[in-house]
């Protein structure tokens, strides 16, 4: 509005000119096109103009960002006086030589390269693992062993990926290795919508009493259920002083229902009994495919927008979770693999201000890190495959990549997998063409994975086994600190109490955790429960 203010009105445009004779722009190389054109109308006159900027750091694209316009400022300014600043105050030389030797391949740039009067400092460290376990599992280590034998603090790593999806693996060893962390730009793996709407099917599958999920699951993904439908259902319950579920599966109009709502609830009910006749047929991996695919989640994010893969590949990650939960758990229901991941969720809270930082590159650009890891660096990884193989889309990859590896000031770390499970199987991808770039120019340190798909730690000379989803839980679920009772709606339960489960029978409480609890059965031994999920009566 405001360039056509100045394009249909040339007196408010000379009144601004007249006004503005001096204009300062930051980040040059993020401006937009009407960005550049409000520029150019305002500096037409007079010229003085200064801008800042770095063409090497233009990775928004994607949102309207174009390089030309840093790319062309000589030419649009002629008099224009260009000063280099090429010396770096962040990074060793070592960092900078490889963030050099990678960004110098890109054509649409200016042709400076950073230096520091700082020391060479330590090599870069690339490790090429066995696959997206194991990459995560050698991060997580070395973080550890950083902060254990070197003094570091959890604030000082940063753990960098080209999309949300990729946080996943991560998460898991840095809670196992009790390494406090946040996700920048994004939330947590269990927090974010689509996997915390997945999940809620599975609730409201295992616990028709789960009012919180029904409520959740009923428009999602949308199918014409509005949120008036939804508030009638709600109310209902309430007032009747029952579930949604029970009101859904009786007498909807019998039970105050109007029949118009009544009819778009049927929809939903129908999908949910064909849901829960596949929980009774199929095992637990291809049961979560199967919600995903009923319930419209794959339809749901069919784009090609960064976001829309991401919530896709979220998806996805899930799936393959449980299906790994169900290879390392035979036989385990799905109670059970809900419970894992509320044992999980409930510690992850953070309790302290010195937090690594996991993140997208996006998320942290001009922040700085002492030690950086660069992971999922394989073709269609990074670079992404949202982006077509156009010389641009190559090039603003790289600078994506160029970004990553300039927030290192002491340490910078490159990973890649040969194999990686993304877009619902394992891919085998090759090496990113950065990785391959930068090790043409510089001596990293290059470490590789042992055959054995776990990989030798150099500060101990063992093989590190892995641990299971289920061993993650169990050890995580450890540390939890010891209560007295918990509460299930209008139900409080305490230690000592006698409970009786659908599928174990009777047993008795001899532990609570916050919202956990600690069953003894006879014959079965001990089980852990979440009590908001957990279908539990008293005995």
């Amino acid at each position: 509005r405001t360039l056509q203010l100045f394009v249909d009105h040339p007196p408010v445009l000379d009144y601004y000119r007249q006004r503005f004779q001096y204009v300062h722009v930051d980040e040059y190389q993020d401006t937009n096109a009407a960005q550049y054109t409000f520029v150019r109308l305002l500096t037409q006159e007079h010229g003085n103009i200064f801008a800042v900027g770095d063409e090497d750091q233009s990775i928004y694209g994607w949102r309207g960002a174009d390089i030309s316009n840093i790319l062309d400022f000589q030419k649009d300014f002629p008099n224009a006086l260009i000063i280099k600043l090429e010396q770096n105050y962040r990074s060793t030389n070592n960092i900078l030589n490889a963030a050099n030797a990678v960004i110098e391949n890109n054509k649409g740039r200016f042709g400076k390269k950073l230096w520091s009067d700082k020391s060479d400092g330590v090599r870069v460290e690339i490790y090429n693992a066995q696959d997206d376990r194991d990459e995560a599992d050698y991060v997580a280590r070395q973080i550890s062993m950083l902060i254990r034998e070197r003094g570091c603090s959890p604030s000082d790593f940063a753990i960098l990926v080209r999309i949300n999806a990729l946080t996943k693996k991560f998460e898991e060893k840095l809670r196992y290795f009790r390494i406090p962390y946040k996700v920048y730009g994004g939330f947590k793996f269990y927090e974010r919508k689509e996997v915390k709407s997945l999940l809620a099917y599975f609730r409201a599958i295992v616990n028709p009493r789960d009012n919180d999920a029904f409520l959740r699951i009923i428009n999602t993904p949308k199918r014409g259920i509005g949120d008036a439908v939804i508030e009638e259902l709600a109310d209902l319950a309430a007032e009747r002083e029952t579930t949604v579920s029970d009101i859904l599966f009786g007498d909807m109009e019998e039970q105050g229902v109007s029949p118009k709502s009544a009819k778009k609830l049927r929809v939903f009910k129908e999908l949910y009994d064909k849901l829960l006749q596949g929980s009774h047929e199929m095992g637990l991996g291809e049961f979560a495919n199967y919600v995903a695919e009923e319930a419209g989640f794959f339809l749901a994010f069919v784009g090609d927008k960064e976001e829309d893969i991401s919530r896709r590949e979220n998806i996805n990650q899930l799936i393959g979770e449980i299906q790994e939960f169900e290879k390392s758990n035979s036989g385990a229901s799905l109670e059970e693999y809900l419970q894992s991941v509320s044992l999980i969720s409930d510690t992850d809270e953070i309790q302290t201000d010195d937090f690594l930082v996991l993140s997208t590159v996006h998320s942290v650009k001009g922040l700085e890190f002492d030690t950086v890891f660069v992971t999922g660096l394989e073709e269609n990884v990074f670079p992404s495959q949202s982006y077509g193989k156009s010389s641009s889309e190559i090039e603003e990859e790289r600078r994506v990549m160029y970004v990553a590896m300039t927030r290192a000031k002491k340490r910078l770390y490159l990973t890649s997998a040969r194999s990686r499970f993304m877009y619902g199987s394992t891919q085998n991808n090759p090496r990113s063409r950065f990785l391959k770039e930068a090790e043409e120019k510089i001596r990293p340190q290059k470490l590789s994975a042992g055959f054995s798909g776990g990989y030798i730690d150099r500060s101990s000379g063992a093989e590190k086994p892995k641990r299971s989803l289920s061993e993650i839980v169990r050890s995580v679920n450890g540390a939890a600190a010891d209560l007295s009772s918990v509460s299930k709606g209008a139900i409080a339960f305490k230690l000592g109490d006698k409970v009786v489960h659908p599928r174990y029978g009777v047993g008795r409480i001899i532990q609570i955790n916050g919202d956990n609890a600690s069953v003894a059965f006879d014959g079965l031994g001990i089980k852990q429960f979440n009590m908001k999920i957990a279908p539990f009566k008293k005995g």
